[in-house]
């Protein structure tokens, strides 16, 4: 953490300011930003929340495959509900946290570690579940807020930690999501014995395949997030943002939509991972963006309202996922677009080439 008394970094800069009440042996040095032990320290913890708290709703395909299929819970069809539910809750609810320490910054760390407690208890009232809605308020409600607790205070210290390179650093944070999402399903694949990726069990694939595909998107996040991140602080986000929507859009309708069997899954896996999952590494610099039009808007709220508006995405995935499965049933067409699973593919292209938009804006000379 940046300090552990619970001021912040401007708080010791103000300190540092102020030489007539310190000597220059007695007054507090401040870690530089944006590199130096520290910084690269923090990085690497921040990396290790980001695995830990996230790796769980991004793998839940594991579990999810394993309820369908296993008594008290496989007639149930509310399964789909709790991974959508941990990751939408953990987003929509990041300005209330991030509000509140910002008011209260000296309750910061008390805040992570009520986090860590709430998420572990969760997970293992979890294990006692014997009804779907017991794993909705156990693996969904109570580990979004755990986890949102835990991990979204060391937002606002990424903020303090990196200024020039804050792309670059959150790409690094960010990767820890893919990274949590490459181990977990393999952990989870072996301790639950049974698991398939859906789009990949529909084309008669083996678990193994199936598993091994959501481990290699997860992992192009990976390289993804660093990437785009990188890229964000050199050149216009704008750009860098139309660049991950291209990318996502050809992935999909090009390669999921004509994907009958491993190979180019693999190779869509790969693709989307880097492009589409990516994305989210441009937040850092969107947010200088914003600060240029106005000065008073501080990292974390607007940080918070770009995620807040992620989890309504997510939490709407769940249901809307379910209905345009239903509805792809029926449709006649062929290679990827004919298992069901049409629908699906030409709704997601739909939203990741909307992604992109912000470049037509820009060309529009809009902003």
């Amino acid at each position: 953490m940046a300090s552990t008394s619970g001021e912040t970094l401007h708080d010791c800069e103000a300190i540092e300011l102020q030489p007539s009440k310190l000597s220059s042996s007695s007054r507090p040095k401040v870690p530089r930003p944006d590199g130096g032990k520290d910084a690269w320290l923090f990085l690497a913890g921040g990396f290790s929340v980001e695995a830990l708290v996230w790796g769980f709703p991004f793998s839940f395909g594991v579990f999810q495959e394993y309820y369908s299929t296993h008594e008290p819970f496989k007639s149930d069809g509310g399964i789909a509900i709790i991974g959508t539910l941990s990751a939408g809750l953990m987003y929509f609810m990041t300005p209330v946290v991030i509000a509140a320490c910002k008011r209260f910054p000296h309750l910061r760390q008390l805040c992570t570690f009520l986090g860590l407690i709430i998420m572990s208890l969760a997970l293992v009232a979890s294990s006692f579940a014997q009804t779907v809605w017991q794993l909705i308020i156990t693996q969904g409600l109570l580990y979004a807020l755990g986890g949102c607790m835990l991990y979204m205070p060391t937002m606002q210290y990424l903020d303090e930690w990196f200024v020039e390179r804050k792309g670059l650093a959150l790409g690094f944070f960010f990767a820890g999501t893919g990274v949590g999402g490459v181990v977990i399903p393999l952990v989870m694949n072996w301790a639950l014995h049974k698991w398939s990726a859906t789009f990949a069990h529909s084309l008669g694939l083996s678990q193994i395949a199936g598993s091994s595909t959501l481990s290699l998107l997860n992992a192009a996040t990976v390289v993804g997030g660093i990437l785009l991140g990188a890229l964000s602080d050199k050149y216009d986000v704008i750009n860098v943002m139309v660049l991950a929507s291209v990318g996502s859009v050809i992935s999909i309708f090009l390669i999921w939509g004509f994907s009958t069997s491993i190979a180019p899954l693999y190779v869509f896996s790969i693709i989307y991972g880097v492009f589409g999952g990516g994305f989210s590494s441009c937040w850092a610099t969107m947010v200088k963006r914003v600060q240029k039009k106005d000065s008073r808007a501080e990292m974390g709220l607007v940080f918070g309202a770009f995620a807040a508006a992620r989890g309504i995405g997510c939490i709407a995935s769940g249901p809307l996922t379910s209905a345009l499965l239903k509805g792809g049933k029926d449709w006649n067409a062929g290679a990827a677009y004919g298992t069901g699973y049409g629908l699906l593919i030409v709704f997601t292209g739909v939203t990741a080439l909307l992604g992109g938009f912000p470049g037509i804006g820009k060309g529009l000379k809009l902003y």
